[in-house]
This record gives C-alpha cells, structure tokens and sequence, in this order.
C-alpha cells in the first residue's frame, strides 16, 4: 500500500510514497520541523466513503483514508461559505 504526498504550500512540492499511515504522519511532522511550520488535515475522504460513492470501483482495504488534504495554520485556503445569508423563520 502506497500513499503520495504532495505540499503544494509555500511553493514547495513533495512527492513520496509511504507504505503506511504512520510513516506518513511522521514524515509530515518532520517536514513540519524543517520548515517551522505547522500542517493540519484539512479535509479527508475515508475508504468506506469513497465506497459508498462508487460502489464499482475498487479500494484497498487496508488503507483508511482515500484522499487527506493537508493545509498550512496560516496559508490554508480561505472557508467558502455556501450560504445565501437568509435565516428563514427567524422572527
């Protein structure tokens, strides 16, 4: 099982392949190291997710998460908000 990583933040382009979840988090925290900053899992899409949207397709199951989007504490990208501002009922 191989997981890639890319750090697009900051200019900077990582790309690695990690035969665990663990060896993931530890290369990340040493990236963190180096570089002083601080990385946070933005969003993430777990195995059994992407399942249920796909039924056909097929997973490893060994893995749990199928996507992970890391972001920087202070460069993440901006909350879109999807709401039109209207609070209904409130009277």
């Amino acid at each position: 099982m191989f997981i890639s990583l890319q750090i697009q933040n900051m200019a900077v382009v990582l790309d690695g392949e990690f035969s665990s979840f663990g060896e993931l988090e530890s290369s990340v925290r040493q990236y963190e190291k180096r570089n002083f900053v601080e990385l946070y899992i933005r969003s993430s899409r777990t195995i059994e997710g992407m399942k249920k949207r796909a039924p056909k397709r097929m997973f490893n199951d060994e893995l749990k998460f199928g996507e992970l989007q890391y972001a920087c504490i202070h460069g993440g990208r901006n909350y879109n908000s999807k709401s039109k501002g209207a609070r209904p009922n409130q009277q």
